[in-house]
């Protein structure tokens, strides 16, 4: 988010040190692996090559489901006895309508697992946003500080430049009038 070029290399590794993701030098990513060990990955964060800058990094994790999605709730037997004792006619086509809401609901998981997807992005972008906006801030208020005080010493300068041509006694004054004003001045005076 800031720092340097806002580049950073990155690794990821399985829990036997086998490298599944590397992206060198790289401003943003998506990365995208599969977890077919059990274990802990290890996600590393890479700043050595920018030695003098520090940088600030956002990252979300997230993963998508496997479209054979298996929730434990909608877990029915098709062979456990009727608990409510009915006819198959009075119940219709039970099986059929579990297997309708979970392909329902598994649409809907899905959906909203995307949507909670885009939205960490979108947080992630407004950080950026928000980073580089108080950069600049922090740079317009100092060059304007700078750019201030340049415009009062010029002025100050010129002021004194000005009130010395019209003094006669100022030694400034008489080197920038030079010596043929000086001259001119003795031979009116006398």
């Amino acid at each position: 988010m800031s720092g340097g070029d806002l580049d950073i290399s990155i690794w990821i590794s399985t829990p036997t040190n086998r490298v599944i993701a590397h992206h060198q030098r790289k401003v943003t990513g998506q990365p995208k692996f599969r977890t077919d060990e059990y274990g802990d990955y290890r996600i590393c964060f890479d700043n050595s090559f920018s030695r003098f800058a520090s940088k600030q990094i956002h990252f979300y994790i997230g993963t998508h489901n496997n479209p054979n999605f298996f929730d434990p709730l909608f877990n029915v037997d098709p062979n456990q006895n009727n608990p409510l004792k009915l006819d198959r006619d009075q119940l219709g086509e039970l099986d059929d309508k579990i297997d309708n809401f979970m392909d329902t609901f598994t649409r809907v998981h899905d959906r909203l697992e995307k949507a909670k997807t885009h939205i960490e992005a979108f947080k992630a972008y407004e950080l950026i946003d928000r980073e580089v906006m108080e950069q600049n801030f922090v740079r317009i208020n100092y060059f304007s500080v700078i750019s201030i005080v340049l415009m009062l010493i010029v002025g100050a300068i010129q002021t004194f430049m000005i009130r010395s041509l019209f003094e006669d006694r100022s030694i400034i004054g008489k080197a920038l009038r030079g010596k043929s004003s000086s001259d001119e001045k003795r031979r009116i005076n006398f």
